[in-house]
């Protein structure tokens, strides 16, 4: 596991130390994240040696919140807020949590709700108060730098586009949908479309440029959708189907629900829908 993975916001290397008689591999840095201490274990193994972990939440038998993340598909967004609650967890502090999808449900220890609605950003920061917190959700929300903000892999973009449109300008709605819609590019787990621009260049180009998974459906699976909020009689004219976007994420997303509804530009539409992420 590299810390250069999407789910975390950090590029740290794990770097691992052998001594001159390979008696012991030492975890020295990026033990969590960057998989120094899974990979002493592994050498340690290897040469039959004795691996040395010293990160406190290991040595307490502690599962740490950057580990719980990791194992959870959790972006983090903010690494430097692991520090505060991981110490929280060594000291056994309350933790207040929003995690309206479950995704880390019973798994952190003396955690309490926070409200599972947040009716303004600042609700978050006003009901604080020293308490330690992690934010799990796919919503954009203004929060205190201290406030640990983990994304879950959440939402598909349903993509439609003229031909041979530039990656440029398909990336540039998407971001501004999301952003007017106040969701997080950083939970966004693929691009769906229909069949025929399985080969389109911008599509292709955006999805390796944001390491999202690309998933097309024919024109049959398409047409089934029927929670469609704008079919449109020009794409179903000279393509065959009343949409692509919208049709696109429902499915893509097994039938979750449509978050944003279908919005263009001259050259490409985009919707998005939320997939049932515990499912």
């Amino acid at each position: 596991y590299l810390a250069a993975d999407k789910r975390c916001n950090i590029e740290d290397p794990a770097v691992v130390v052998v001594d001159d008689q390979s008696n012991h591999a030492i975890s020295l840095l990026s033990g969590h994240l960057g998989g120094a201490n899974a990979l002493s274990i592994q050498v340690a193994e290897l040469i039959e040696a004795e691996a040395v972990i010293t990160t406190a939440t290991d040595v307490n038998q502690i599962r740490a919140i950057d580990i719980l993340a990791k194992d959870r598909h959790l972006y983090i967004e903010n690494p430097k807020a692991i520090k505060t609650v991981n110490m929280a967890l060594l000291r056994g502090d309350t933790i207040r949590l929003h995690d309206p999808f479950g995704v880390v449900k019973d798994l952190i220890p003396n955690s309490v709700p926070w409200p599972e609605a947040l009716k303004a950003p600042g609700d978050c920061n006003k009901e604080r108060g020293n308490t330690p917190s992690v934010f799990i959700d796919d919503k954009r929300v203004d929060l205190l730098p201290e406030i640990l903000i983990l994304r879950p892999q959440t939402l598909i973009a349903g993509i439609g586009c003229n031909r041979n449109t530039d990656m440029q300008e398909i990336k540039d709605l998407l971001e501004s949908v999301l952003e007017q819609f106040q969701l997080s590019d950083s939970s966004l787990a693929g691009i769906a479309s229909i069949d025929l621009k399985a080969e389109e260049p911008g599509l292709l180009a955006l999805a390796k440029e944001l390491n999202s998974p690309l998933f097309f459906f024919e024109k049959e699976e398409l047409n089934q959708v029927t929670e469609i909020m704008n079919p449109s009689d020009m794409v179903e004219k000279h393509v065959g189907v009343k949409s692509v976007c919208e049709a696109a994420a429902i499915i893509a997303t097994q039938g979750g629900p449509l978050v944003i509804p279908k919005q263009t530009s001259r050259n490409e539409t985009v919707a998005i829908a939320r997939m049932n992420y515990t499912s």
